[in-house]
């Protein structure tokens, strides 16, 4: 019997500006095909961004459910990005009022999102706002997005087999960087 080899997936983590989105397709660049995932409320496909830097060839689709779309794709996935997400879970658990529903729906979540990247055998790049190096904002509904986002970065993040952080125009990896759970 032939064992198939995984392919781990990859967690880009960075700041408006940084350069994330092109450091996330970068790792993809040589692929023919592959899907960006924009998590959307409609499943209706985004209109394509020329500044992202994805080739023409990759398919742009929106979701509201991103393991599912994952595990449709059948070849490497950019997930872009899981701000969007994170806030589609609020949303769909109606917990922008309550901490506690929405760290479960995030938790939730970000589980069977870790077991669906770990489980596809194809590239998955996920790509996120590192919002710890951002001030909160004084708006309440945008502190408890950037604290969730927190949360999920920082679930995935751990249970991923690589992390990236892009700043200063550097790619860091935190791969074996000791892990907080």
């Amino acid at each position: 019997m032939r064992m198939v080899s995984f392919v781990p997936a990859t967690l880009v983590l960075g700041g408006e500006g940084s350069g994330r989105g092109r450091y996330a397709v970068s790792l993809l660049r040589d692929q023919a095909a592959a899907t960006v995932a924009v998590p959307s409320p409609e499943e209706a496909s985004p209109d394509r961004d020329p500044s992202a830097g994805w080739p023409d060839s990759w398919t742009v689709t929106g979701t509201n459910d991103l393991s599912r779309t994952i595990l449709r794709a059948r070849h490497p996935v950019l997930v872009d990005d899981l701000t969007a997400w994170v806030a589609l879970l609020l949303d769909r658990a109606d917990a922008w009022s309550d901490p506690e529903r929405a760290l479960a729906a995030v938790t939730d979540a970000a589980d069977e999102l870790v077991t669906v990247c770990l489980g596809v055998p194809f590239d998955v790049v996920l790509l996120s706002t590192d919002v710890g190096s951002i001030p909160l904002p004084r708006n309440e509904t945008r502190r408890k997005l950037q604290r969730t986002v927190a949360e999920a970065n920082r679930l995935i993040g751990a249970a991923l087999p690589h992390v990236v952080l892009v700043t200063g125009g550097r790619a860091l990896d935190l791969s074996d960087s000791p892990r907080v759970r």
